[in-house]
């Protein structure tokens, strides 16, 4: 559940019917609100032990595709040409 803010008083630039909070806008343009906030839920230590997986898993799998790019081809796995 998205926590209720005071929307933001219309400017020159918006008008009373357009006017929207930034989550509004954001649900809007297809945002998933509720990943926000679950990662808000989360303490700072526990966002970046995340982080962090998801770096090194990341890292892991360049590795590894830069270990298949690196292999050489054998020909007889090659597929036969036309």
């Amino acid at each position: 559940m998205l926590l209720c803010r005071a929307k933001p008083a219309p400017t020159n630039l918006m008008t009373a019917r357009t006017a929207r909070t930034a989550s509004e806008s954001a649900e809007l343009a297809g945002f998933d609100m509720s990943l926000v906030e679950e990662s808000l839920r989360c303490t700072y230590e526990q966002r970046a032990q995340q982080h962090q997986a998801a770096l090194d898993l990341a890292l892991e799998m360049e590795r590894i595709g830069q270990q298949l790019r690196d292999r050489p081809e054998s020909t007889s796995s090659s597929p036969s040409q036309r």
